[in-house]
Order: structure tokens, then C-alpha cells, then sequence
């Protein structure tokens, strides 16, 4: 993997790695999730597996996310517009490949609402323990938070296995408006979800209702949670985007 920057709609650098030579036929982008970056396990995983089908990948880092040197631009509307950044760079760099979109968790939230608001040529996306409920799923700030709001404008966000991340009253407001069942549409996109029954972040119930919603197939992986780190779950992450990438 190539470590490279895309300059983002505002003039940020958006850091990036991908293995793209210009020649694939097939390019995902891969989307993170909360809390994690351009190097976790998954998107490694889905780069390796495009690469040795002769296709390619680019993940990207998120505002206030991995190398990102942007702590106070974390908002839903600039992690759509890096994602759409990075598309027109894919585009650039491989001008006749098929654009496709992977996931995961808060990065699939943002690859829905991209499909269903921004301009796109990318038809099919793999879903992996989709935040479709996003906006439900963030508790209100409780009385120190909105404290620390009110004086410096945000709070730390710390969930134990990252640096904090710095919550700003504008991504809240921006999440409860950006609902993705107020925008979504069935057949945006040709899509695929997978889910471990055991998630406790984001219900299984959740992602049944959108599958039922809008059609989309959703792989339910038994005894796997948020993660999806059993050695089912990885592996129908595989076959999802087998199936639905490389066939």
C-alpha cells in the first residue's frame, strides 16, 4: 500500500493509502468507522483482497480520525465531502475503473448518505455492521458535556482505545438531520449488508429494518458482534465483496 494525501473540497489533506497502478478494472473505496482509521484490520483485509484480483483500493482517514491532522473539522458534511475527494481521485488516477464503496459501522452512515446526496458513478457497496440508525444511536451530551460545550465548543469523546475525539455541537445537530431513511432511496445503489447478531452497538433489529426497507440482502453472522472479528464473519465480509465486487 502507497501512504499518499487527497486535498479535500475545503483544502484539507485527507491522508490516504491505496495499491491503485491505474490499469484495475475495479477500485473500492473503503470507509471507516468511529473511532478507527485507514489502518484497521478490515479495510487491510478488503485492499489485499481486491489487489489479488487484479483490483485495487484506497481508504482514507476521516476529519479528526488516524493521521488526520484536523482535530476541530470532525462534521457529517466534510466526511461526505472527503469521500467524495477521494472518488474524483480514484477517478483520476484510473479513469476507466468501476468505483465501488465499502463500509463500516459510521463509514457505511456516511456511504449511504453520499449515494443518496452527491454526485457518483459507484453503483455497489458492501456494508459492514452499518450504522443506519447513526442519528438514534448518539446519547444525549449529559450536563459536564454540554458545560464544556458552551465553554470551549466541544467535548472529548473517549471510548478507551483511542486518542479523544472532539465532538462539536455541529456534528450532533448535523447527524439528527441527516437521517438516512429520509434520503436513502431503494435502488441507489446495489448494495449488501453483513451483521453479527451479537452487535451491541448497533442492534441487529436495525439493520433487518433497512434489508426489509429497501430490499438489500443481509448476511447475519451468529455469535459476532460490532467487530465481525469470528472467522465467519470475516469471511462472509469476503463473499460479500466477492460477490458483489469481483464477479
Amino acid at each position: 500500500m502507497r501512504s499518499d494525501h487527497v486535498i479535500s473540497i475545503d483544502g484539507r489533506n485527507i491522508p490516504v493509502l491505496h495499491n491503485i497502478k491505474s490499469s484495475e478494472k475495479k477500485i473500492a473505496i473503503v470507509s471507516h468507522g468511529f473511532l478507527s482509521s485507514k489502518e484497521s484490520s478490515t479495510g487491510t483485509m478488503i485492499a489485499e483482497l481486491m489487489q489479488k484480483n487484479g483490483c485495487a483500493a484506497l481508504l482514507f482517514d476521516f476529519p479528526a480520525h488516524g493521521q488526520s491532522a484536523y482535530p476541530d473539522s470532525l462534521r457529517v458534511e466534510k466526511c461526505i465531502d472527503d469521500l467524495e475527494a477521494c472518488e474524483k481521485f480514484v477517478r483520476a488516477m484510473a479513469p476507466n475503473a468501476e468505483v465501488c464503496y465499502f463500509g463500516s459501522s459510521f463509514g457505511a452512515y456516511i456511504t449511504l448518505l453520499y449515494i443518496a446526496q452527491r454526485p457518483h458513478s459507484g453503483k455497489k457497496a458492501v456494508l459492514r455492521s452499518a450504522a443506519v440508525n447513526m442519528p438514534q444511536l448518539w446519547d444525549k451530551p449529559t450536563e459536564e458535556e454540554e458545560a464544556l460545550i458552551e465553554k470551549q465548543g466541544w467535548y472529548p469523546y473517549d471510548e478507551g482505545f483511542s486518542e479523544p475525539i472532539r465532538i462539536y455541537r455541529e456534528f450532533i445537530d448535523a447527524m439528527n438531520k441527516n437521517d438516512v431513511y429520509q434520503c436513502y432511496k431503494e435502488g441507489m445503489a446495489d448494495i449488501e449488508m453483513v451483521h453479527g447478531i451479537c452487535d451491541d452497538v448497533v442492534d441487529i433489529s436495525s439493520a433487518r429494518k433497512f434489508s426489509q426497507t429497501y430490499g438489500v440482502p443481509l448476511i447475519e453472522i451468529a455469535d459476532d458482534g460490532h467487530r465481525l472479528s469470528t472467522q465467519e464473519g470475516l469471511q462472509a465480509v469476503c463473499d460479500a465483496v466477492k460477490r458483489l465486487f469481483l464477479s
